[in-house]
C-alpha cells in the first residue's frame, strides 16, 4: 500500500516502493499494489498490478510502504479485519 515517492503526493518518480514490489515478486510472492493517488495507466506502464480496492480478507499480509494520511485513518479498520 502506497507507491508514491512520499506521503500525500501523486508523484511516483524515484519511489522505492517499486523496488520492494519487484523484490517480493522475485521471491515468488504475487503482489497487488494499492494507492489512490496513483494513475492506473502509469501503473500498467510499470507492470505493477494496481488494484482499486483492498479486500483485507484476501491477503496473507499487508505492507504500508508510504504512510499516506488516508492509510492512517483506515489503519484500525484494516487491522481489525485481519
Amino acid at each position: 500500500m502506497g507507491l508514491t515517492f512520499k506521503e500525500n503526493v501523486r508523484d511516483i518518480r524515484n519511489s522505492k516502493s517499486f523496488e520492494v514490489i519487484k523484490f517480493l515478486e522475485t521471491k515468488g510472492f504475487f503482489v497487488h499494489a494499492y494507492d489512490k493517488y496513483v494513475d492506473y495507466k502509469s501503473a500498467k506502464k510499470l507492470k505493477i498490478n494496481l488494484v482499486k480496492k483492498i479486500n483485507s480478507n484476501f491477503y496473507d499480509g499487508l505492507i504500508i510502504l508510504v504512510p499516506h494520511d488516508y492509510f492512517r485513518r483506515i489503519e484500525k479498520k484494516i487491522l481489525k479485519s485481519i
